[in-house]
């Protein structure tokens, strides 16, 4: 699946969590958030530094989290699926939320990240689940 092409299918999806994503689909659009969230960070920066200095983002970066946030865990749950597991398994990320919080057991969190990123990079299984 091309960028452009995975772009468009996550955003007619938006809220579709049935069904699978292909590897590509899933990991061009991570890519295209992340790219797009950069920039909406630095014109943040530079237009609300105060604010974004004080809070940690400003209100476009803030708009832009919210509004891919359904998309993100959509897309991941079919990604999921097409390697034949719960889109549950996404839950694994806010362990790194609430462990960041306690540096002791830190390594849990980033240990739920890895898991979910090598689940995220495994190849398609052709089963129906």
């Amino acid at each position: 699946m091309t960028f452009k092409k995975s772009i468009e299918t996550c955003i007619k999806k938006y809220a579709d969590f049935k069904g699978k994503a292909s590897r590509s689909e899933y990991w061009w659009f991570v890519v295209s958030l992340g790219i797009v969230g950069f920039l909406i960070s630095y014109i943040d920066r530079s237009i609300f530094s105060n604010f974004t200095s004080t809070v940690g983002t400003g209100p476009m970066g803030f708009l832009f989290n919210i509004s891919v946030f359904v998309p993100l865990i959509s897309v991941g749950a079919r990604r999921l699926h097409d390697t034949n597991r719960s889109g549950w398994w996404q839950l694994m990320a806010l362990i790194m939320l609430f462990t960041s919080f306690k540096s002791e057991i830190l390594y849990l969190g980033i240990t739920g990240i890895v898991v979910l990123a090598i689940y995220m990079a495994l190849p398609s299984i052709e089963e129906e689940n």
